[in-house]
């Protein structure tokens, strides 16, 4: 996620200067090769001095024991953090940071298309909030919420995403099953989607009423649509959503 980040603020602003600490070497490589980044692993000093802005895209375990060599240096730089579970407090408490934002972001930051959630802690000025955005945005669109509704946000995006590679892959062999061969069903699926997305988008439509367009009278589409709320279609959905959000709760510390 933090190499996301990094391709997308470059594509942004090619002239970003860029440093990191990291704990694999072969990771550590990479950054200086491709994107020409600072290694401050040996010296978080450098990391922290003179900078905008410290993005924490690490396993969440690994919060506490950075924080021990972060604290007595951070001083008044703010943070943004990616780190899925952790709470604002969470990281303030264990970094010392006065200001602070938690980013939900999702797989398809890799391609710039994530949703991702923004939260602010309290001290947060509009300033950290406009750089803030603005970092987000190179990820894909940024959406402000109130930290109580970051497990929502996951339940919907951040999972959610997986819920719609499930949708594909089941309209894919769905096609596969009337004759159409995979790869091609797959493509077919997916243009499908698209096509929705964009009505949706361009005209502020709501689905229901583009559903009800398509579903002529004893027609090929009500049949479809009666079997899926047949078996659960909505219900599993909803579902899906609901247990990715609580259990995102569960896991918040």
């Amino acid at each position: 996620m933090g190499e996301a980040m990094v391709q997308g603020l470059r594509q942004r602003n090619p002239d970003i200067q860029v440093r990191f600490a990291e704990k694999f070497p072969a990771q550590a490589k990479k950054a200086v090769e491709t994107y020409g980044a600072i290694d401050c692993t040996k010296n978080l000093s450098d990391l922290v001095n003179n900078v905008e802005i410290l993005v924490l895209a690490i396993k969440p375990q690994d919060l506490v024991s950075l924080g021990v060599g972060l604290k007595p240096l951070l001083g008044q730089t703010p943070i943004i953090s990616i780190l899925a579970g952790k709470t604002i407090e969470s990281v303030i408490q264990a970094t010392g940071a006065t200001t602070v934002a938690r980013f939900m972001p999702s797989l398809a930051a890799s391609v710039q298309k994530a949703l991702v959630g923004v939260s602010f802690s309290d001290s947060a000025g509009s300033e950290f909030r406009e750089l803030a955005f603005d970092v987000a945005q190179s990820i894909g669109t940024a959406l402000e919420v109130q930290e109580s509704l970051m497990s929502a946000v996951t339940g919907v995006s951040g999972s959610g995403i997986a819920f719609a590679f499930a949708y594909l892959q089941a309209m894919a062999l769905a096609g596969t099953k009337v004759g159409i061969p995979y790869n091609s069903s797959l493509s077919v699926a997916m243009d499908v989607m698209e096509g929705a997305i964009s009505m949706i988008r361009s005209t502020t439509t709501n689905p229901v009423e583009y559903i009800s367009r398509v579903c002529s009278p004893a027609g090929t589409t009500i049949e479809g649509i009666t079997e899926l709320e047949k078996h659960g279609f909505s219900y599993s959905l909803i579902a899906a959503v609901e247990a990715a959000t609580r259990r995102s709760t569960e896991l918040e510390s």
